[in-house]
């Protein structure tokens, strides 16, 4: 079920990545992107929790000196294959020169598995070289090094028989501990209603190294980039890694230990979790890095959202089904997203319109003109009522025919009633003949 869940944001990005629609242009998931399986009770602080294998960190496997297998023999070169030669260039881009005597580990992959490595020491001038390497079709060659702790790789390369010499180039960088070398490039928010009392929410970080130095955590223990989880956040389902191995526990969240190598947007990464949801919520992320792009997605049109900075930009069909957009940017560290996530009381999309609850509109709609033509009638009745009652009271008055001004007093009393609307026209008539007839009546004697 959760595999179906995540599919269902990963056809909008798809999608997305191939056209241009303002900032959600460039939308993609992060690479080598699987389900999210794992998942993580933020309460549970990260204990009895596995992880498939699939979502494990690739890492590049410890070598010793000498050839060997991954059961750790000796592995024979066998003559009948061609004899190649390795060798790369180690570079520090952060332009300092690299110290001596370091080392570089050779790996060689069959079908994925590691049948053996080797390892070397760099010259003075920055090259190594492996020399006399069993050239088997289709084998997988790559080489690394360990510098300031951190350890860095060349591309992984496929040779042949005739390639060689085969260059493995390894860039290196030196380290930092200063955030403010961060920045993201696309902030992504997907909010899903699981049921009346549940948000899903997905987050989809794009973020970039802008300096020529390697960020790294200023202590073991603690994280090289933390994430904000809400209050009430449970369920937490982490793309790539799990709970006390790259990612472990904050006071605010969760963190990742894995370092940020210099590059526009090479640090991805994607995680979701569920709040109790109310009809008017609303939600804060304060902004620990600037933030360039902000895009939020919403199957559908049930929920809506509204925050500053945020900006309606409308429902888009991708694939036949409606997603609501939403975008903004420009966020500054010290600031937060406060976006505030409301349920109308009654869907009114164009979907629910035609569908299942078009005879539920006509019906309340009904309701609501009955009720108003009730109100109106029981209104209108009251006030017949009492304006009878008061023409009745009036005839009833005993007026002394020897007194015009009494019954010149009574005629003009009618006429202000029946003006301020409070007498009606056929009641208003016939008194006001009545007083007029005795009026003529006395004036005549």
């Amino acid at each position: 079920m959760k595999l179906v869940r995540t599919l269902v944001y990963l056809i909008p990005l798809i999608f997305l990545w191939g056209c241009s629609f303002s900032l959600t242009s460039d939308i993609l998931p992060p690479p080598g992107y699987q389900s999210m399986d794992q998942v993580i009770d933020v309460g549970d602080n990260g204990n009895n929790i596995e992880t498939p294998d699939s979502l494990q960190p690739s890492i590049i496997p410890t070598a010793s000196d000498k050839e060997m297998d991954v059961a750790g023999t000796s592995t024979p070169i066998n003559n009948n294959h061609e004899l190649v030669t390795i060798t790369g260039i180690v570079e520090n881009l952060s332009g300092n020169d690299l110290p001596e005597g370091l080392k570089i580990l050779l790996y060689a992959f069959d079908e994925h598995n590691l049948v053996f490595t080797d390892t070397v020491n760099m010259g003075d001038d920055g090259i190594y070289f492996f020399n006399n390497v069993e050239a088997l079709e289709g084998r997988l060659f790559q080489t690394s090094v360990e510098f300031d702790g951190i350890i860095y790789g060349s591309e992984p390369v496929v040779i042949n028989e005739s390639q060689s010499p085969v260059e493995l180039p390894i860039v290196v960088y030196e380290v930092t501990t200063e955030t403010s070398v961060l920045n993201i490039e696309r902030l992504h928010y997907f909010f899903e209603l699981i049921d009346d009392d549940n948000l899903r929410v997905v987050e989809v970080y794009v973020i970039s190294n802008d300096s020529n130095k390697t960020l790294i955590a200023p202590q073991n223990s603690l994280p090289v980039i933390g994430f904000h989880l809400p209050v009430g956040a449970k369920n937490l389902e982490i793309q790539n890694g799990k709970l006390g191995d790259r990612f472990i526990l904050t006071s605010t969240g969760f963190g990742d230990t894995t370092p940020i190598l210099p590059g526009l947007g090479d640090y991805q990464i994607m995680y979701s979790y569920t709040l109790p949801y109310s009809r008017n919520m609303r939600i804060g992320w304060p902004v620990i890095l600037p933030i360039k792009a902000l895009v939020i997605l919403v199957p559908g049109d049930n929920l809506s959202v509204k925050g500053n900075k945020i900006l309606d930009v409308g429902i888009r069909d991708i694939q036949g089904t409606p997603y609501h957009f939403f975008e903004g940017g420009d966020f500054t560290p010290g600031q937060e997203i406060g976006l505030s996530i409301t349920k109308p009381l009654l869907d009114l999309t164009p979907l629910s319109i035609i569908g299942s609850n078009f005879n539920l509109l006509i019906g309340l709609s009904s309701l609501v003109i009955t009720c108003i033509i009730g109100v109106v009638w029981i209104r209108h009745g009251k006030r017949k009522e009492k304006c009878e009652m008061d023409a009745t009271l009036m005839k009833q008055n005993e007026f002394d025919d020897k007194n015009p001004d009494m019954l010149m007093d009574a005629i003009l009393a009618l006429d202000d009633l029946y003006q301020s609307g409070s007498l009606p026209e056929e009641v208003y008539i016939q008194r006001r003949e009545e007083l007029k007839t005795r009026l003529e009546s006395m004036m005549g004697s």
